[in-house]
């Protein structure tokens, strides 16, 4: 496998994410029951799955080798980085406002602003990810390259809580409940 088809491969299952976000956002905005477990769940998955994991793995394995290999990638890659610092204060601000409606239990339309900010954004970065990825693993960076990235890829999955298959099957639980 190459350091891109890995990422995309993570990015299914961020999409499935994003969508089970999208419903839940859409359920709080109704006022319909949702469960507290599974906003927490939602959460935990952001800051664990897409942060701690996969942005990770892009950041300490593909992002430095490209930019170290291909100058002019440079502004690209710091585009991402910046999507990134996006996403990890988003989630925390969800977190936040997930506190305030559980303590106070009333006004819930931060939160599911929030949640559906975020679930735009994760369409609309894995999508331009995915773009840059064929390019990545076409042209970008040579086989040893390549080998290079993936090892640090898994020097990222095991320093990290959780493995891969255990981050799909808490994503694909929460998209049974949410997403039709």
């Amino acid at each position: 496998m190459k350091a891109g088809a890995d990422l995309k491969a993570d990015h299914r299952v961020i999409r499935r994410l994003e969508a089970a976000i999208r419903a839940m956002a859409a359920k709080i905005a109704k006022g319909e029951t949702i469960s507290p477990d599974d906003v927490e769940e939602a959460i935990q998955l952001m800051l664990e799955f897409v942060d701690s994991y996969h942005h990770a793995k892009e950041e300490a394995g593909l992002f430095p080798v490209i930019q170290g290999a291909v100058k002019e990638q440079q502004k690209v890659v710091y585009g991402f980085l910046v999507e990134h610092e996006f996403a990890r204060r988003a989630a925390r601000r969800i977190e936040q406002e997930f506190a305030i409606w559980i303590k106070e239990g009333n006004d819930a339309e931060p939160l599911s602003r929030f949640l559906l900010t975020y679930a735009d954004f994760l369409k609309t970065h894995t999508e331009k990810e995915d773009k840059w990825f064929v390019e990545v693993d076409a042209k970008l960076l040579s086989a040893e390259q390549q080998r290079e990235v993936l090892g640090r890829f898994a020097e990222v999955s095991e320093g990290r809580p959780g493995s891969k298959k255990d981050f799909v099957r808490r994503v694909n639980g929460l998209a049974r409940k949410y997403v039709v």
